[in-house]
């Protein structure tokens, strides 16, 4: 009779040490099964070209910054006053800043306004710069319902300008709020998409004017030399 030799382990004492082995693994991390985090971005279609005559001029985006407690992809609620929290498992696929820059990039550009726009990440450096920050990105689930509330600070610079203050063509505050269908993360990123195509629209509306008024008013002077 043959017998089994004694370094081969039965079958069924085989499955109760894998058992083993994988309860133990997950003892070691916690006994939870592995997180998975759902990300979300603002998205809505590009406006359609304004219809007006471009401007000899080109427009460059600069990264926006953020408050330091907004500089991150969590997506925040506000459950009551002086209270904010984010949602668990749930992220803004980048920053926030950083998608309103974007967009304001694309949709300039698709609106015909300007003989180019040019994004954060681009080389180049035009006369015209635009420049921002990220003010208020959040839920608000205060009064009569959650809401997603959009705010961006907006200033364009004529960097041809000598002088500081006559580089500030303007600032501005721009700000929307769109009732949420549910409180939810998935229902922030779409009421914060529909907040940002809101925007979008009112900043290329100011900047295109701004920049006309200027081109009007010639090439700034040269700067005069400084006598010793």
């Amino acid at each position: 009779m043959n017998r089994r030799p004694s370094h081969i382990v039965p079958p069924a004492l085989a499955a109760a040490l894998l058992l083993l082995a994988a309860m133990a693994l997950l003892s070691a991390c916690g006994g939870s099964p592995p997180v998975y985090v759902q990300q979300y971005v603002f998205a809505y279609a590009p406006p359609s070209p304004a219809g007006v005559k471009p401007l000899a001029a080109a427009v460059k985006v600069q990264r926006f910054g953020a408050l330091p407690q907004f500089s991150s992809q969590r997506m925040f609620y506000m459950p009551g006053s002086y209270q904010m929290n984010s949602y668990a498992n749930h992220r803004w696929q980048g920053y926030p800043s950083d998608m309103v820059a974007g967009l304001l990039a694309r949709d300039m550009a698709d609106s015909g306004r300007f003989a180019a726009v040019f994004g954060p990440s681009s080389p180049q450096t035009p006369r015209f710069v635009l420049e921002g920050g990220l003010v208020k990105c959040w839920e608000d689930d205060r009064a009569g319902g959650p809401t997603a509330q959009l705010e961006v600070d907006i200033t364009l610079l004529d960097i041809q300008q000598g002088e500081t203050v006559k580089r500030v063509m303007f600032q501005k505050k721009y700000g929307a709020t769109r009732d949420m269908a549910a409180k939810k993360a998935q229902s922030l990123a779409q009421a914060m998409s529909q907040a940002m195509a809101q925007i979008s629209p009112q900043v290329a509306q100011d900047v295109y004017q701004a920049v006309a008024l200027r081109l009007d008013k010639g090439a700034p002077p040269l700067e005069k030399p400084i006598l010793k």
